[in-house]
């Protein structure tokens, strides 16, 4: 087993031992009856543009970190475990805990990927027909530990680690020329700040309430990042319940990168989340900004659907955008509820960009 591998094992194991001391420990069978009704496991079939059609498993365990406290939100910890018909391979990991009272919120998501992916070049008028194919294998973890200060607003630590290895792309072509920092791969490695404002009623679907997150993060080598730069990230959200069961939730989104920051950290425009419609990485470039909105109703049973548009773009400079050409975003999609009580959904989502078409099948909502 290589070093980084070593390395990566340790820092797992440890984070997830470190756990328990945000849980109030509830007797044995408590813990049993509990499990056994909060815990779900399911075969999955996803579909996007990034990874065609692939198959493998999901699970969610659901769970109050006190007994009975109808205040706090429903923590959760899932896994889903992924293989492709492009030969990928995709192992997630996702925490999500609040505290008693939600004095304290622990976040923390951590994946392996080997991951055949697609290059168009950089900025926002890369050519469609300059696509080219490379390959990486990923580890990424970004653990965040915050404490509320004032009502719902909370200030906390955050740190992010990232390994690429395994890099394979056709010398002399695009990729080779284009990119200079990160095209061997390396590690990264980061901490800062993030400061948070949530006031959402629900962690994966909320009908209203906000939410609105700011993290800074610094690269360098005293913290064992080979590569030098600064990441910022603004999300911000917003929820509004229509009627009984309708909600227009809206989103704004920003990235930018200061410095010299490796390949696999440049901003990556599309996905299954925001500007959907196009491949992740469809546009790269060092800033990224979005926005969307999103009208969700329902249907009938567990069935809903929703309709959704969005415009954004990438630039060299954080705050120089030409939007040309515009880059929008439309669709619409198809929910079923997996878990209603603690709204878990099964979506696929239908895209519509710049001469651009993309299809996605996956769990839990877009924002």
């Amino acid at each position: 087993m290589s070093q980084a591998m070593k390395l990566i094992l340790i820092f797992v194991v440890a984070l997830l031992a470190s756990l328990c001391s945000l849980a109030q420990p509830p007797a044995l069978d408590t813990v049993a009856n509990s499990f056994t009704k909060n815990f779900l496991f399911f075969p999955v079939v996803v579909k996007s543009p990034e990874t065609k059609w692939g198959a493998g498993y999901a699970t969610s365990y659901f769970f109050k970190t006190k007994i009975k406290d109808t205040l706090t939100r429903t923590s959760n910890i899932e896994s889903i475990g992924l293989v492709t018909l492009r030969r990928q391979l995709v192992l997630m990991l996702g925490i999500n805990l609040y505290s008693p009272g939600e004095k304290y919120i622990f976040r923390m998501r951590n994946s392996f990927s080997k991951f055949p992916d697609k290059y168009w070049g950089i900025g926002d008028r890369s050519p469609r027909m300059a696509m080219e194919q490379y390959t990486f294998s990923q580890f990424f973890t970004n653990p965040q530990l915050l404490r509320r200060v004032y009502s719902k607003f909370y200030l906390g630590l955050m740190w992010e680690f990232q390994i690429i290895y395994n890099m394979y792309y056709q010398p002399n072509q695009l990729f080779d020329r284009t990119i200079s920092t990160g095209k061997e791969g390396g590690l990264s490695s980061g901490g800062g700040l993030v400061a948070a404002w949530d006031t959402r009623n629900n962690a994966f679907s909320p009908d209203k309430g906000e939410f609105v997150q700011f993290s800074i993060l610094k690269f360098a080598r005293y913290s064992g990042s080979e590569f030098k730069f600064v990441n910022t990230v603004i999300d911000a959200r917003k929820y509004y319940k229509v009627g009984r069961k309708q909600v227009i939730a809206f989103q704004a989104f920003g990235y930018f990168t200061d410095g010299n920051p490796p390949f696999r950290y440049l901003a990556t425009f599309g996905g299954s989340d925001i500007m959907r419609g196009y491949y992740s990485g469809r546009y790269r470039d060092n800033n990224y900004i979005a926005v969307q909105a999103e009208y969700r109703f329902p249907i009938v049973w567990r069935l809903g659907m929703v309709v959704f548009a969005g415009v954004g773009d990438v630039s060299s400079k954080p705050f120089v955008y030409r939007f040309n050409p515009l880059k929008y975003s439309v669709g619409t999609g198809i929910r079923l509820a997996l878990k209603p009580h603690e709204k878990l959904n099964f979506r696929i989502d239908f895209g519509w960009g710049h001469h651009s078409y993309a299809s996605y099948v996956t769990i839990t909502e877009a924002f």
